[in-house]
C-alpha cells in the first residue's frame, strides 16, 4: 500500500518551495553544507558563510525572469539560513542538487523580494516523519 503520509508531506514541501518567501521547516537531520557545483560554469552560484551556520547565495544563470543555482550539496543546518541575493525582476529561482546526498533543511530559506524557490533534489528532501 502507498505511503500517502510521506508523499502529502512532500507535496507540501515543494507547495511551500513554490511560494517563495523565508520558510522554516522544523527537522532534525545531520547537515552537510551548501556547496556549489560550478556546472554553470562562470554564471555559478557563490555561497558565502560566515560561520558555517548561516549561508547567502550569490551569482547563478538568469533567463529572463528566471535564476538558476546548481549545487552538489545543499542542507541548512537547525536554526541556519540560506538567503538567496537575486535582482527585482526575478520571478523565480530554481535550486538543483547534482551530487548523491538527499538535502536536509532545517532552517530558513529567502530570496529577495516575491521571488518563488523551487529546490530539486533527484535524491530527496530530508523531512521528519511524525
Amino acid at each position: 500500500m502507498p505511503d500517502w503520509n510521506h508523499w502529502y508531506k512532500r507535496r507540501a514541501l515543494a507547495s511551500a518551495l513554490a511560494m517563495g518567501g523565508a520558510i522554516a521547516f522544523p527537522f532534525d537531520y545531520a547537515w552537510s553544507q551548501i556547496q556549489s557545483d560550478n556546472s554553470l560554469g562562470t554564471q555559478r552560484s557563490i555561497v558565502i558563510s560566515p560561520n558555517q551556520i548561516n549561508f547567502q547565495s550569490d551569482g547563478g544563470a538568469t533567463r529572463d525572469t528566471n535564476l538558476f543555482h546548481s549545487f552538489q550539496e545543499f542542507s541548512v543546518p537547525t536554526g541556519g539560513s540560506v538567503h538567496f541575493n537575486n535582482t527585482a525582476n526575478i520571478q523565480n529561482i530554481m535550486m538543483r542538487v547534482t551530487g548523491k546526498s538527499i538535502s536536509n533543511i532545517d532552517g530558513l530559506i529567502g530570496a529577495n523580494g516575491t521571488a518563488n524557490l523551487f529546490l530539486i533534489n533527484p535524491n530527496e528532501v530530508g523531512l521528519r516523519h511524525s
